[in-house]
């Protein structure tokens, strides 16, 4: 993943390859070049090592960067990288593409605050095509027979490998100056161990250790219209201007400007990931997975906004010599759920927020800016929750569910629907864990669900929950809470003699 990002990042730095017309392989051009590359990283300091230097080579450049260099002026934000410098070749395709490969890649190490990380990479190789009018690596393959991992702080520390990493990855152009990035990622045999310390608050003095193995694991993700041009402009005047917070404050109202052009970043970012053969080990037991999957779905700086999210596990296994043995049972070996909400305006929050942070007109307000955003955020003061169709099974069980609701600040409006399977089962189970008061308490919550429940067909039990604006909550139609505001009772009409005067009989 490092090295997928590393990739991506130094193709977007090319953006302005356009300019250079020289032949391939001469030293004007690599000249040209490094004059470039320095309106990203900043130029050379006098006597220091150079932070990029390009050299001409018989089929194109090779270009070696020096992180340590380029990341020196974060010093200041407690950001610290001593790598040794990496290289790439850089060649004109007769087609006005360059051609990225032939790269290395150091060990890497970062250090910020009181912590430590390192990375190193084994047998890394790849190819990628930069196209200079998108400003975008429209290909890249990139491959690593291993990658090895660890980092330390003061909660503790960690260390993971995996092998056989690949990545691939596309952009096309989605308008003048933004481009649609897709990729997709895999690697197998990820080993992972932590040592935590125990948290102070519970006595601490000891520390947790932690095992993780997945046999396989592959992703995909696309970005839409991602704002290349003007987050690259972004990029450049913070190289030219510094990151100091002195040199943030005087270019204020450039970056102001830069920012805003770069609105909506993105329009959307959707992805997800697999995981299989998945086994944690814990201090007091282990849990197992056959296939863990997550998925994520975001919509960018925009109006309307809203995201998603979906998680699946399957042949869930936990044991632990802390869970009674009459919850294993109960325990879900497959879990299926996920949500998509609506009614967020992102761009107006980002707008508001430019404004918000600038040091001239922020004061000493930073505290209301939580509270001016979610204004912003929530234009129409509520948003939607969906509720996709989900499950869990157990081998006792099984309940799933779907509905919607609108949330607004003090109300809440919409319909949850849940069918079960196997309630019986779940309730004699729980009852032959006699003396236990967790199970007693969750007892007297499935005889409550029971009671309430309507016949479904196969078997099954419905509950159809519904939650009206005045706060009350209905299930099967039945009450179980009260409005929070008992409704205004209508006047009573005692003209029942119809002569205009409210329980006064009619004068003859």
């Amino acid at each position: 993943m490092i090295a997928k990002r590393t990739t991506l990042a130094f193709g977007l730095v090319l953006a302005g390859l356009m300019p250079v017309r020289a032949e391939p392989g001469s030293a004007e051009e690599a000249t040209r070049l490094t004059q470039l590359f320095e309106s990203y990283v900043g130029a050379n300091a006098a006597g220091a090592p150079p932070k990029v230097a390009v050299a001409a080579e018989a089929d194109g450049y090779r270009v070696t960067v020096n992180l340590e260099q380029i990341a020196a002026p974060l010093a200041v934000h407690g950001l610290k990288v001593e790598p040794a410098p990496f290289s790439i070749r850089i060649a004109r395709t007769p087609d006005g593409l360059w051609r990225l490969f032939d790269a290395t890649f150091p060990t890497f190490d970062a250090t910020l605050a009181d912590s430590r990380s390192r990375w190193s990479f084994t047998k890394p190789s790849g190819e990628s095509l930069f196209d200079p009018a998108l400003g975008a690596v429209t290909r890249s393959t990139v491959t690593i027979g291993r990658i090895d991992s660890e980092s330390q702080d003061k909660d503790g520390q960690s260390r993971a490998s995996y092998s056989d990493y690949e990545a691939v990855s596309t952009a096309v152009a989605a308008g003048p100056d933004a481009v649609t990035l897709q990729g997709r990622d895999r690697f197998r045999d990820l080993s992972q161990t932590m040592r935590l310390a125990w948290p102070s608050e519970l006595g601490g003095g000891s520390t947790i250790e932690l095992g993780v193995t997945v046999a396989s694991q592959r992703s995909e993700a696309t970005i839409e219209a991602l704002k290349v041009k003007p987050l690259l402009g972004i990029w450049r005047l913070l190289v030219a201007k510094g990151v100091t917070p002195e040199a943030l404050t005087a270019a204020k109202d450039d970056l102001r400007k830069a920012v805003t052009e770069s609105l909506p970043v993105f329009q959307r970012i959707g992805g997800n990931s697999q995981f299989e053969g998945v086994a944690v080990q814990f201090p007091s037991g282990s849990a197992s997975m056959s296939k863990l999957q997550f998925g994520i779905d975001l919509n960018g700086l925009v109006k309307p906004a809203g995201g998603g999210m979906t998680l699946q596990a399957t042949d869930l296994m936990v044991k632990s010599t802390v869970i009674p043995t009459w919850v294993e049972p109960l325990i879900p070996g497959m879990i299926d759920i996920g949500f998509n909400t609506g009614g967020f305006d992102f761009d107006g929050a980002a707008r508001a927020l430019i404004d918000l942070v600038d040091p001239a007109t922020a004061g000493d307000d930073q505290d209301l800016i939580p509270s001016i955003l979610a204004e912003k955020i929530m234009p129409d003061g509520r948003f939607t929750v969906t509720l996709t169709p989900g499950r869990l099974r157990s081998s006792l069980y099984e309940v799933a569910w779907d509905g919607g609701l609108e949330v607004a600040a003090e109300r809440v409006d919409g319909t949850i629907t849940v069918r079960a399977i196997g309630l019986d089962k779940t309730i004699a189970a729980l009852g032959a864990a006699k003396g236990d008061k967790i199970a007693a308490g969750a007892l007297v919550g499935l005889y409550g669900a029971q009671a309430l429940a309507a016949p479904d067909t196969d078997g099954a039990l419905k509950w159809v929950v519904r939650f009206k604006p005045d706060g009350s909550i209905l299930v099967n139609d039945n009450v179980v809470q009260k409005p929070t505001e008992e409704a205004v009772p209508e006047e009573k009409d005692d003209d029942a003699d119809g002569d205009g005067q409210d329980g006064k009989a009619a004068k003859p």
